[in-house]
């Protein structure tokens, strides 16, 4: 099975190539992408590719921490607008458990466990199945550097590590880095890949960073200039898309996401000749049949990720879109 990770766990990769001396569309041909795959931060691509393209640079900058480096340039807006859906909880914790239930949207195939070790002590385990043969080093670094950004964006710049935990090994010398990088203990040749820190930060409510909404819808439509006007109708079906499958996709959690009263955000959106219902429809329909096109998705399992809480809803809407049912445009497909 092929995983797919968003476009978005890529976010500075070229700036930071550039940077270190390389020439990133180089790496990026060499690994099979072009620029463009990259241009929208929600596009699925092919994991396998990601974890080449981050082994290929490492070794042509001769620097094994890049993943490291990487993933400290990032964040929780590097999640999209699920990021932003995590830093409107009530605490940290409902946070992650936003993060673990969700983190299929931003990467398939990875698992985060939440443990309580001690009573002022708990550590997020990481855990990614394509490196089940521990040959995607990289990859777990960025999603090890990512993970402590995002926690250090919801907690605070005076949040502290007490460990990281790494399956692989590094010389000491790199240990020594890595030490200085995170300010806190780093153990090599750990049985899990994890993150040690204090369980009061659990129960702090998450900081929204300053614009974030505007930085992911910005980073999302390519946007360099603040007097571009992206049309209200674009915005809430990308908001839309991110959060259909969370099963919390209503006028009142897309509006939050925006930064709009749900009120002013009805009246844009008739001002715009449409309605909220209407664009939360247009999104379902395109969202099925791009899938259809590019997957074998179920049909009950595309139903729940579309927000259906019953497949004998999702059937109606489907034949009013397509004139068939869902099982019968699929025996259509296949012919």
């Amino acid at each position: 099975m092929d995983y797919c990770v968003r476009a978005g766990s890529l976010a500075g990769y070229q700036e930071l190539v550039n940077e270190l001396g390389e020439n990133p569309i180089s790496l990026l041909k060499q690994a099979g992408f072009l620029p463009s795959h990259l241009r929208d931060a929600d596009n699925m691509i092919v994991y396998e590719k990601v974890s080449h393209l981050l082994e290929l640079t490492a070794l042509q900058l001769a620097d094994p921490l890049f993943g490291f480096k990487l993933g400290l340039r990032q964040g929780i807006r590097a999640l999209g607008l699920i990021g932003a859906h995590m830093a409107q909880q009530e605490n940290i914790a409902t946070a992650l458990s936003i993060a673990r239930k969700y983190s299929f949207m931003h990467v398939q195939g990875a698992q985060l466990a939440l443990t309580h070790l001690t009573a002022k002590q708990c550590e997020l385990q990481i855990s990614l199945v394509i490196n089940e043969l521990s040959r995607s080093t990289q990859v777990v670094q960025l999603s090890i550097a990512l993970i402590y950004r995002i926690l250090r964006d919801m907690a605070g710049a005076d949040f502290e590590l007490q460990c990281i935990c790494l399956q692989q090994a590094i010389s000491h010398e790199q240990q020594k880095i890595l030490r200085k990088m995170f300010q806190c203990e780093v153990v090599p040749q750990a049985q899990n890949n994890a993150l040690l820190f204090s369980s009061h930060i659990l129960m702090k409510k998450p900081i929204r960073p300053d614009n974030l909404i505007t930085d992911i819808i910005n980073q999302q439509f390519q946007l360099n200039s603040a007097s571009v006007v992206l049309p209200i109708s674009d915005l809430v079906k990308h908001s839309i898309t991110m959060l259909l499958p969370t099963g919390e996709c209503n006028k009142d959690s897309v509006a939050l996401n925006l930064g709009m009263h749900p009120k002013k955000l009805e009246r844009s959106l008739k001002e715009a000749g449409t309605s909220f219902r209407e664009v939360l429809n247009e999104t379902r329909k395109s969202i099925t049949l791009r899938t259809l096109e590019m997957s074998n998705m179920s049909m009950t399992t595309l139903a729940l990720n579309l927000g259906y809480a019953e497949f004998s809803v999702f059937s109606r809407s489907f034949k009013n879109w397509f004139g068939l049912s869902p099982r019968a445009f699929k025996r259509q497909i296949k012919k």
